[in-house]
C-alpha cells in the first residue's frame, strides 16, 4: 500500500531546502519505491511531503541518504509522519 510520508522541519530555510535537496534529488528519484516529492516553505520551517510505494521504501532511504546528510549539515532533529494512501499516483 502506498504511504503519504510529511515531515515538517522546524527552522529549515528555503535556501537549506535547496542546498539539500540538491545533495539528495538524484538518490532519491532512484530510489525503489519512490514516487513525488514537494518542499513547501510553513510559518516555522519547511514541510517536505513524498509518495512512497511502502513505508519500508521511505524509512529505508531517510535511514540511509536523508538523516546522514541532515544530521552533517546542520539541520533540526525531525520525526516523519506516515500516512496511508487510499490511492496514489503521478502523472
Amino acid at each position: 500500500m502506498a504511504v503519504v510520508m510529511v515531515a515538517d522541519i522546524p527552522g529549515m530555510t528555503s535556501e537549506m531546502y535547496r542546498q539539500a535537496i540538491g545533495q539528495v534529488r538524484g538518490p532519491l528519484e532512484a530510489a525503489p519505491g519512490f514516487v513525488a516529492h514537494a518542499g513547501t516553505p510553513t510559518p516555522r520551517g519547511f514541510r517536505v511531503t513524498e509518495i512512497w510505494e511502502s513505508r519500508e521504501d521511505c524509512t529505508r532511504f531517510l535511514e540511509s541518504t536523508v538523516m546522514p546528510m541532515a544530521q552533517q549539515a546542520g539541520i533540526a532533529p525531525f520525526q516523519p509522519e506516515f500516512h496511508d494512501a487510499d490511492e496514489a499516483f503521478a502523472r
